[in-house]
C-alpha cells in the first residue's frame, strides 16, 4: 500500500499538468517536483542498498531489497526519461 500511495503522489502533477498543457512542456513548479521525486527514489534505493550489503546473499530480506532497489531504480528512470522529455526547456 505504501508502494501505491507513493506511485499515485509522484503519478499526479504529470497527469494533471498534461491536461492543460498545449505546448508539450510541464511548468518550472511541477518541473521541480518531479526532480525532487527521482531524487527522493534514488536515496531510498541508496538505502536499500546499503541495506543490501548487510545481508546474507540469497536470504530473504537480501532478495527483498534487491526487489526494492530494482523498483526504485527503474521508477527513477522512468521519471528522468518524462524530465528530460518535457522539462527540457524549463
Amino acid at each position: 500500500m505504501n508502494w501505491l500511495s507513493l506511485a499515485f503522489f509522484l503519478l499526479m502533477p504529470t497527469v494533471s499538468n498534461a491536461e492543460h498543457q498545449n505546448d508539450n512542456h510541464f511548468s518550472k513548479d511541477h518541473c521541480a517536483e518531479i526532480y525532487k521525486g527521482i531524487q527522493f527514489l534514488l536515496s531510498e534505493a541508496d538505502k536499500h542498498w546499503e541495506l543490501l550489503n548487510e545481508n546474507t546473499e540469497g536470504s530473504k530480506q537480501f532478495i527483498e531489497d534487491a526487489m526494492r532497489i530494482q523498483w526504485l531504480a527503474d521508477v527513477a528512470g522512468n521519471y528522468s526519461t518524462v524530465y528530460r522529455t518535457f522539462c527540457s526547456e524549463n
